[in-house]
């Protein structure tokens, strides 16, 4: 797997809900794969959601982060045959 691009990871920390702001952490690069392509996902709650890039890198990427900016609304890991981590697949 080829990671030649590189991207801004911003980790979600929490959500203030006085102000209804969410905190995240300082970017941090990341090597990477970016993909753009429109794809119909499901979120979390099931709902179907379009996404127009996925991030492909060995980073720990969760639902509500944001790669470039962009908010991460689904993560799909991809395993090897013995069960460990090729990457992670993040749509955006």
């Amino acid at each position: 797997m080829y990671f030649n691009n590189t991207a801004k990871l911003e980790r979600f920390i929490s959500n203030d809900n006085k102000t209804r702001t969410d905190e995240y952490s300082e970017p941090i690069d990341i090597k990477c794969r970016i993909e753009g392509k429109i794809k119909y996902i499901r979120n979390e709650q099931n709902e179907l959601s379009v996404s127009e890039q996925s991030f492909w890198t060995t980073e720990d990427i969760k639902v509500k982060d944001r790669i470039n900016g962009q908010y991460v609304i689904s993560v799909n890991p991809i395993y090897d045959f013995d069960g460990s981590l090729i990457y992670i697949e993040a749509f955006v």
